[in-house]
């Protein structure tokens, strides 16, 4: 008789939109996969642009001689963020003076 009554209680229970989960489930991948910028010190986000390079870098560091320093602490960067690379070789082939982009 228990059984029967909890049987017929799930029955009439409203049944849950699958719609519903599918689009929680859109949203939830689209949130994490949604890339936000990472600012740094060689970049000055405004609004769609982004201006980089080693002038840039030059401006926002509170001590410009520390980017020259091959112990500065992280919080200055590193080299890498303003070397401009072969795209075939993957080699160096550049410094990154200024740079924006949209």
């Amino acid at each position: 008789m228990f059984l029967l009554g909890a049987g017929m209680a799930c029955a009439q229970a409203p049944a849950t939109d699958t719609g519903s989960l599918e689009a929680d489930i859109l949203k939830q991948a689209k949130e994490r996969l949604t890339l936000k910028p990472t600012v740094t010190i060689n970049q000055i986000v405004s609004g769609n642009f982004v201006y980089s390079g080693i002038v840039v870098q030059l401006i926002r560091a509170d001590n410009p001689l520390q980017l020259i320093n091959p112990v500065a602490p992280v919080r200055y960067g590193y080299a890498e963020q303003n070397l401009v690379r072969d795209l075939i070789t993957g080699r160096p082939s550049g410094l990154r003076l200024f740079s924006w982009s949209f």
